[in-house]
Protein backbone atom coordinates (compact mmCIF):
# COMPACT_ATOMS: atom_id res chain seq x y z
CA UNK A 1 0.00 0.00 0.00
CA UNK A 2 1.38 3.57 -0.87
CA UNK A 3 1.61 6.14 1.36
CA UNK A 4 -1.34 8.40 0.51
CA UNK A 5 -3.54 5.52 0.41
CA UNK A 6 -3.05 5.20 4.30
CA UNK A 7 -5.09 8.87 4.58
CA UNK A 8 -7.83 8.69 6.97
CA UNK A 9 -6.52 5.31 7.83
CA UNK A 10 -3.97 6.56 10.69
CA UNK A 11 -5.15 4.10 13.24
CA UNK A 12 -3.61 0.95 11.69
CA UNK A 13 -0.80 2.60 9.90
CA UNK A 14 2.09 1.26 11.92
CA UNK A 15 0.66 -2.43 12.44
CA UNK A 16 0.22 -2.77 8.38
CA UNK A 17 4.20 -2.14 8.33
CA UNK A 18 6.10 -5.31 7.92
CA UNK A 19 9.97 -5.19 8.77
CA UNK A 20 12.65 -7.79 7.31
CA UNK A 21 14.93 -9.87 9.04
CA UNK A 22 17.42 -7.19 9.07
CA UNK A 23 15.51 -4.67 10.63
CA UNK A 24 14.14 -6.16 13.12
CA UNK A 25 17.42 -6.16 14.96
CA UNK A 26 16.55 -2.31 15.19
CA UNK A 27 13.78 -2.95 17.51
CA UNK A 28 12.81 -3.96 20.69
CA UNK A 29 8.91 -4.92 21.70
CA UNK A 30 7.03 -3.34 24.67
CA UNK A 31 3.97 -4.05 26.38
CA UNK A 32 1.97 -0.67 26.67
CA UNK A 33 -1.20 0.50 27.09
CA UNK A 34 -3.00 2.42 24.45
CA UNK A 35 -6.27 4.28 23.99
CA UNK A 36 -8.31 4.63 20.51
CA UNK A 37 -11.12 6.34 20.71
CA UNK A 38 -13.16 5.03 23.96
CA UNK A 39 -11.08 1.50 23.57
CA UNK A 40 -8.57 0.59 26.04
CA UNK A 41 -6.72 -2.19 25.65
CA UNK A 42 -2.99 -3.74 25.98
CA UNK A 43 -0.82 -4.26 23.44
CA UNK A 44 2.65 -5.50 22.28
CA UNK A 45 4.64 -2.45 20.45
CA UNK A 46 7.96 -1.98 18.87
CA UNK A 47 10.42 1.17 19.55
CA UNK A 48 13.77 1.63 18.31
CA UNK A 49 17.46 0.40 19.82
CA UNK A 50 19.29 3.16 20.63
CA UNK A 51 23.05 2.80 21.87
CA UNK A 52 25.46 5.13 23.02
CA UNK A 53 28.57 4.77 21.10
CA UNK A 54 31.86 7.02 21.33
CA UNK A 55 34.04 7.90 18.74
CA UNK A 56 37.83 8.58 18.83
CA UNK A 57 40.55 10.36 16.47
CA UNK A 58 43.25 8.23 16.84
CA UNK A 59 43.55 8.15 21.16
CA UNK A 60 41.10 11.34 21.27
CA UNK A 61 37.47 10.77 21.89
CA UNK A 62 35.95 13.26 19.62
CA UNK A 63 32.46 12.46 20.40
CA UNK A 64 29.81 10.18 21.83
CA UNK A 65 26.63 9.75 19.69
CA UNK A 66 23.45 8.03 20.26
CA UNK A 67 22.56 6.09 17.47
CA UNK A 68 20.60 2.52 15.98
CA UNK A 69 23.45 -0.10 16.21
CA UNK A 70 24.14 -0.21 12.63
CA UNK A 71 26.08 1.57 9.67
CA UNK A 72 28.67 2.56 12.49
CA UNK A 73 31.80 3.11 10.39
CA UNK A 74 29.95 5.44 8.10
CA UNK A 75 28.40 6.95 11.15
CA UNK A 76 32.59 7.79 12.51
CA UNK A 77 33.87 8.88 9.24
CA UNK A 78 30.75 11.33 8.42
CA UNK A 79 30.36 12.70 11.77
CA UNK A 80 34.26 13.60 11.68
CA UNK A 81 34.40 15.21 8.35
CA UNK A 82 31.16 16.76 8.84
CA UNK A 83 32.93 18.39 11.82
CA UNK A 84 35.93 19.23 10.03
CA UNK A 85 38.01 17.31 11.87
CA UNK A 86 38.67 15.25 8.64
CA UNK A 87 39.29 16.79 5.17
CA UNK A 88 36.96 15.76 2.25
CA UNK A 89 37.99 13.42 0.32
CA UNK A 90 39.43 11.64 3.69
CA UNK A 91 43.09 10.42 3.53
CA UNK A 92 43.92 6.84 4.36
CA UNK A 93 42.05 5.48 7.39
CA UNK A 94 41.63 2.46 9.48
CA UNK A 95 39.12 1.98 11.66
CA UNK A 96 38.33 -0.14 14.42
CA UNK A 97 35.10 -1.29 16.22
CA UNK A 98 35.29 -2.79 19.88
CA UNK A 99 32.30 -3.24 22.55
CA UNK A 100 30.43 0.33 21.69
CA UNK A 101 34.18 2.13 20.55
CA UNK A 102 34.32 3.49 16.80
CA UNK A 103 38.61 4.17 16.74
CA UNK A 104 38.99 6.42 13.27
CA UNK A 105 43.12 5.58 12.83
CA UNK A 106 44.98 8.66 10.36
CA UNK A 107 48.35 10.75 10.41
CA UNK A 108 45.97 14.02 8.57
CA UNK A 109 43.68 15.63 10.39
CA UNK A 110 41.75 19.12 9.71
CA UNK A 111 42.50 22.41 11.37
CA UNK A 112 38.94 24.57 12.41
CA UNK A 113 40.01 27.22 9.57
CA UNK A 114 40.18 24.72 7.34
CA UNK A 115 36.96 23.49 7.97
CA UNK A 116 34.85 27.15 8.07
CA UNK A 117 37.03 28.29 5.06
CA UNK A 118 35.04 25.96 2.71
CA UNK A 119 32.53 28.12 1.35
CA UNK A 120 29.86 25.84 -1.02
CA UNK A 121 30.13 26.77 -4.83
CA UNK A 122 28.84 25.14 -7.78
CA UNK A 123 26.49 24.93 -10.77
CA UNK A 124 24.26 22.21 -9.36
CA UNK A 125 20.70 23.43 -10.19
CA UNK A 126 17.72 21.00 -9.13
CA UNK A 127 13.85 20.65 -10.02
CA UNK A 128 10.62 21.06 -7.84
CA UNK A 129 9.91 17.49 -9.39
CA UNK A 130 12.89 15.99 -8.20
CA UNK A 131 12.53 17.76 -5.03
CA UNK A 132 9.13 16.43 -4.73
CA UNK A 133 10.63 12.96 -5.18
CA UNK A 134 13.13 12.70 -3.23
CA UNK A 135 10.77 13.23 0.15
CA UNK A 136 8.30 11.24 -1.47
CA UNK A 137 11.35 8.14 -1.33
CA UNK A 138 11.71 9.06 1.80
CA UNK A 139 8.45 8.45 2.74
CA UNK A 140 7.88 5.17 0.65
CA UNK A 141 11.39 3.82 2.20
CA UNK A 142 11.46 5.18 6.33
CA UNK A 143 10.32 1.91 6.97
CA UNK A 144 11.61 1.97 10.75
CA UNK A 145 9.66 5.47 11.22
CA UNK A 146 6.34 3.82 10.08
CA UNK A 147 6.24 1.18 12.26
CA UNK A 148 7.87 2.72 15.40
CA UNK A 149 7.98 6.73 14.76
CA UNK A 150 11.19 6.53 16.30
CA UNK A 151 13.48 7.63 13.72
CA UNK A 152 14.80 10.59 11.25
CA UNK A 153 15.65 9.98 7.59
CA UNK A 154 18.53 11.55 5.52
CA UNK A 155 19.72 11.10 1.66
CA UNK A 156 21.87 11.92 -0.49
CA UNK A 157 21.06 12.36 -4.17
CA UNK A 158 22.48 13.52 -7.36
CA UNK A 159 20.99 16.67 -9.31
CA UNK A 160 18.90 13.96 -11.32
CA UNK A 161 17.29 12.49 -8.45
CA UNK A 162 19.01 9.58 -8.17
CA UNK A 163 19.50 8.18 -4.83
CA UNK A 164 22.76 7.37 -3.56
CA UNK A 165 22.34 6.49 0.00
CA UNK A 166 19.59 6.32 2.54
CA UNK A 167 19.40 5.64 6.05
CA UNK A 168 17.30 6.03 8.82
CA UNK A 169 18.51 6.79 12.48
CA UNK A 170 17.09 7.54 15.73
CA UNK A 171 18.83 11.19 16.08
CA UNK A 172 18.88 13.40 13.02
CA UNK A 173 22.51 14.31 13.47
CA UNK A 174 23.75 10.71 12.70
CA UNK A 175 21.39 10.33 10.16
CA UNK A 176 23.16 13.11 8.73
CA UNK A 177 26.80 11.95 9.84
CA UNK A 178 25.64 7.85 8.40
CA UNK A 179 24.92 8.90 4.65
CA UNK A 180 27.43 11.27 4.65
CA UNK A 181 30.13 9.03 5.40
CA UNK A 182 28.73 6.23 3.27
CA UNK A 183 29.34 8.64 0.59
CA UNK A 184 32.80 9.78 1.03
CA UNK A 185 34.15 6.33 2.06
CA UNK A 186 32.63 5.36 -1.60
CA UNK A 187 34.48 8.71 -2.98
CA UNK A 188 31.01 10.56 -4.26
CA UNK A 189 31.78 14.08 -5.08
CA UNK A 190 29.38 15.14 -2.64
CA UNK A 191 29.59 19.02 -4.14
CA UNK A 192 27.50 17.74 -7.18
CA UNK A 193 24.65 16.62 -4.73
CA UNK A 194 22.00 17.50 -2.90
CA UNK A 195 20.68 16.22 0.20
CA UNK A 196 17.41 15.63 2.02
CA UNK A 197 16.02 15.13 5.34
CA UNK A 198 13.24 15.08 7.90
CA UNK A 199 14.31 17.29 10.22
CA UNK A 200 14.56 20.73 10.89
CA UNK A 201 17.41 22.79 9.51
CA UNK A 202 19.12 23.86 12.48
CA UNK A 203 22.25 25.79 12.13
CA UNK A 204 23.97 22.57 13.52
CA UNK A 205 22.51 20.67 10.77
CA UNK A 206 23.91 22.97 8.16
CA UNK A 207 27.16 23.77 9.20
CA UNK A 208 27.68 19.91 8.64
CA UNK A 209 26.36 20.44 5.02
CA UNK A 210 28.75 22.96 4.34
CA UNK A 211 31.62 21.29 5.50
CA UNK A 212 31.02 18.65 2.72
CA UNK A 213 30.06 21.05 -0.05
CA UNK A 214 26.73 19.78 -0.59
CA UNK A 215 25.09 23.01 -2.07
CA UNK A 216 21.56 22.06 -1.62
CA UNK A 217 19.28 21.37 1.09
CA UNK A 218 15.73 20.35 1.21
CA UNK A 219 13.37 19.14 3.82
CA UNK A 220 10.01 18.60 4.83
CA UNK A 221 9.82 20.14 8.11
CA UNK A 222 11.10 24.12 9.04
CA UNK A 223 13.90 26.10 8.85
CA UNK A 224 15.49 27.60 11.98
CA UNK A 225 16.99 31.28 11.79
CA UNK A 226 20.48 30.12 12.79
CA UNK A 227 20.22 27.63 9.84
CA UNK A 228 18.97 29.90 7.62
CA UNK A 229 21.99 32.66 8.54
CA UNK A 230 24.21 29.62 8.06
CA UNK A 231 22.99 28.93 4.67
CA UNK A 232 23.41 32.47 3.52
CA UNK A 233 26.72 32.64 5.05
CA UNK A 234 27.88 29.42 3.39
CA UNK A 235 26.37 29.13 0.41
CA UNK A 236 23.70 26.64 0.44
CA UNK A 237 20.18 26.34 -1.69
CA UNK A 238 17.61 25.57 1.80
CA UNK A 239 14.08 24.42 0.82
CA UNK A 240 11.88 23.47 3.41
CA UNK A 241 8.08 22.49 4.19
CA UNK A 242 8.18 20.53 0.74
CA UNK A 243 4.84 18.95 0.42
CA UNK A 244 3.71 18.50 -3.13
CA UNK A 245 2.61 20.61 -4.50
CA UNK A 246 4.34 23.36 -2.23
CA UNK A 247 7.51 24.09 -1.42
CA UNK A 248 9.54 27.42 0.13
CA UNK A 249 13.04 28.46 -1.18
CA UNK A 250 14.85 30.52 1.39
CA UNK A 251 18.42 31.01 0.19
CA UNK A 252 20.15 30.85 -2.87
CA UNK A 253 16.47 30.44 -5.23
CA UNK A 254 18.09 30.47 -8.53
CA UNK A 255 19.13 26.38 -8.00
CA UNK A 256 16.02 25.73 -8.04
CA UNK A 257 13.60 25.43 -11.37
CA UNK A 258 10.17 25.92 -10.24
Amino acid sequence: MKHWEYRGKWKSYWRDEKLDEGLKEMVKQQMCVVKEGGKTSTEEVDVCVDELYHIFLNSERIASLTALPTQLEEMAVGHLVCEGLLPNPPPSLNLEIQNNKIRVITTERTTETQAENNKTRGDVKITSDVIFSLIEHITENARLWRRTGGTHSTLIADSDGKVLFMCEDVSRHTAMDKAVGYCVMKGIELSECVVATTCRLSEGIVRKVARVGIPIIVSKAAPLSSGIEASVKAGITIVAFVRRPNLYIYTYPERVSI
